[in-house]
Parts: structure tokens; sequence; C-alpha cells
């Protein structure tokens, strides 16, 4: 057989086979990494602002670098309404939101003050004046409901936001419920943990991430702290707002 005839044929068997491989051969198939992050517009929740009111114990918190938190204990938020209702889709209430918390080398009170409206859909929107990071000016910020029931609250404030990939890349997370954690019984706290792992999972973090706040029932409640004027002010500004 000519030797150019036997190339050729060798060539063919040789696709041949590659044909046969192919027609075999089945890649792996691959899912798309999920997106890490929570999104800037998290699915609305349904809330009754009203239902949030009274005291409230920071069971768990956790912010992104580069930010770091101090270290403290009692950590507390206390939501009061102002003023009445506010009509309309998302409806609302206003509030004055405090929030306490020993903080520093001598565990000295801090205080956080905010005026804003807590609305039905899960968004808290408030005018906030905090001594944590020093802040002397107020900033306008938007807290999210994660979640929330009869037990927990879980909700975030974006401090970098990427509008690109629609998540935030530095979340400040924080759980608080209307119960002193020390109370809580080893069913109940292991129940809590599950609903922070169960609501943070789809966004790649989970109750490991977060530090468990540390309440110390032999302090004294933070006493005699006062709000900036401008804090009072703005409290009278946004409960008149709501008034017919």
């Amino acid at each position: 057989m000519d030797s150019t005839i036997k190339f050729m044929l060798a060539q063919c068997l040789a696709i041949l086979s590659v044909g046969v491989w192919l027609a075999y051969y089945k890649p792996p198939s691959t899912t798309p990494a999920a997106q890490c992050g929570i999104p800037l517009n998290p699915p609305a929740v349904s809330v009754e602002p009203l239902d949030l009111a009274g005291t409230r114990w920071v069971f768990a918190y956790y912010i992104g670098p580069p930010y770091q938190l101090p270290t403290a204990k009692n950590p507390y938020n206390h939501y009061e309404p102002v003023g009445s209702p506010i009509e309309g889709t998302p409806g609302g209430h206003a509030f004055n939101f405090t929030a306490t918390l020993r903080a520093g080398p001598d565990f000295n009170c801090i205080g956080v003050y905010s005026a804003g409206y807590f609305n039905t859909d899960g968004q808290k929107n408030v005018l906030t004046w905090s001594q944590v990071f020093d802040v002397t000016r107020p900033i306008w910020a938007t807290h999210r409901i994660l979640h929330l029931d009869s037990r927990v609250e879980i909700w975030y404030q974006c401090y970098k936001s990427n509008v690109q990939t629609g998540v935030c890349e530095i979340p400040y997370i924080e759980a608080c419920m209307g119960t002193n954690p020390n109370l809580l019984s080893a069913t109940d706290r292991t129940a809590v943990l599950q609903t922070i792992d169960t609501v943070l999972a789809p966004y790649c973090y989970s109750s490991k991430d977060l530090l468990i706040g540390v309440h110390d029932d032999t302090l004294p409640e933070c006493a005699g702290l006062v709000a900036p004027a401008d804090h009072l002010k703005s409290l009278a500004l946004f409960s008149q707002v709501a008034k017919p």
C-alpha cells in the first residue's frame, strides 16, 4: 500500500476514534457558585412597627473589616414610638431608637441615638448620632430587618455597598431579643443560634461569624447619658410629621 494512502488511513482512524470518544464523554456538570454577601435590597419582611417597642438585648453582632467594634458589655436597644402612625404603603411609625453599651478598658457607658421611621416593610430609616465611632455629626442610615419572630430580630446595616454586584461589602449584622440572654435555656439558646444560621446561610455567614454579646447583670444600667440636643430636636420633628 502506498505510504501516502497509509498516512491518510491512519488520520481517518484517529479522527474516528476522537469522534467516538466525544460521543460518549459527559463533561462534569458545573453549578455557578452562589454569590456571597447580603443584598443591598433584601426581600421585604412584613413588620408591625409598634410590636418592636420596648427594650431589646443584643444577643450577637458582627461588622466586616476593616471596622472593629470595641470590646463591650451590656449592649441594649430601646425602641420608643413617638407621634402617630404613618399611613401609606409602606406605612410606619416614628421612633426614638437609643442604644447603650459599656465599652473601653473601664467599660464606661456609651450611647447611640437615632430618630426616624420604622416601616412596615422591615426598613428603619434613621438619623443617628453615635459615640461608638466618635461621630460628632449625624449620619442617615437604613437598617433592614432580615428576620423577625417572637424570639429574635435579625437586622443589618450596610457600611460599604457595591452597586455593581448588588451586595454589601461591609455589613453590620445584629441579632437582638426581648429577653435577657442570660435567662435563655440551653434549648432556647440553641434555637436562636440555629435561626441565625438559617437566616444568614444564603449570604455565606453563620452564627460563628458573630460575637456573642456579654451581659453582666452585676453592672448598673447606663443611666445619666445625655442625648445630643440636635437628636432631641429631630425627635420633635419626626413625631410631628405623622400627626394629623
